[in-house]
């Protein structure tokens, strides 16, 4: 009896540019990078690359990352059993969120990038080319364009900021201090935005939940969940302002708004 071989795996590669493919003259294309690679030739994965951007990562754009979520969807739905995007280090940790929150598939989307060009002595771009609760939200149709501001409170802030962002914005995200405290004097200017928009606070140190029942003073955390603010949990500023984009441009309402980032917030950032 003869045995055929298993077919190969089948790896989808986007390359979107960014300090990895940086090199003297023209950049390196997705498939220069995947060539640099020791040993990716003699892998058993079948792999397709497709050259989907050449941008520093500062310049792309929520819309980006949608069409990419879609390009993605796309290779899946042909059989490919997972996908890695090669872009820039600058914004990656947000366009890596903002693909979870798309995908809600089970096939795994891994995002890669560099420190060092591949001109620079230890170039890491080639090493960088090999969780249980997840949160997600596909987006059904095309998405509805949206305008998300996030303001950073800071130390005798009297909001004029906030102020300024008033008929600005379709949601805005509040980058309060420790567990999510605010000056007084912001609170006004957080309270009569709130009424208008969806206005999300969220942690500006960078790590930990901000609280929701413990102190209540002018501009504490249940000062602001009083006057309609809705609470990221551990997301911080910048993973609640892609999700509020994300939601809003779904069209979903504020009920709708609170059990999303009651889910994504509660999975510890």
């Amino acid at each position: 009896m003869t045995i055929s071989p298993a077919p190969a795996v089948r790896i989808a590669v986007f390359a979107l540019g960014g300090t990895i493919s940086m090199a003297p003259g023209a950049g390196l294309t997705g498939r220069q990078l995947l060539d640099a690679v020791p040993g990716l030739d003699h892998a058993s994965a079948r792999i397709e690359v497709r050259e989907f951007r050449q941008l520093p990562s500062a310049s792309l754009t929520v819309d980006d990352i949608v069409e990419l979520s879609a390009a993605i969807g796309e290779r899946f739905a042909a059989g490919a059993a997972g996908a890695v995007v090669i872009q820039g280090t600058d914004t990656i940790e947000e366009t890596a969120f903002l693909l979870d929150l798309l995908h809600a598939g089970p096939e795994p989307v891994v995002v890669t990038g560099a420190m060092r060009t591949p001109a620079m002595a230890g170039a890491d771009g080639p090493a960088n080319i090999r969780p249980a609760g997840r949160f997600t939200v596909p987006m059904a149709g095309p998405p509805r364009p949206v305008r998300i501001g996030l303001v950073t409170l800071v130390l005798g802030d009297d909001g004029e900021l906030l102020r300024a962002a008033a008929g600005r914005f379709d949601g805005l995200v509040a980058a309060t201090f420790g567990a999510g405290h605010v000056p007084a004097a912001t609170v006004p200017a957080l309270a009569a935005l709130a009424g208008q928009i969806p206005v999300v606070f969220a942690s500006r140190t960078g790590r930990g939940p901000v609280l929701a029942g413990v102190y209540d003073f002018p501009g504490s955390e249940r000062d602001l969940l009083a006057r309609g603010l809705i609470s990221a949990g551990f997301l911080d500023p910048v993973k609640a302002r892609i999700l509020l984009h994300v939601l809003l441009a779904e069209g979903a309402e504020r009920a709708g708004i609170i059990a999303a980032f009651r889910a994504a917030g509660s999975l510890g950032g």
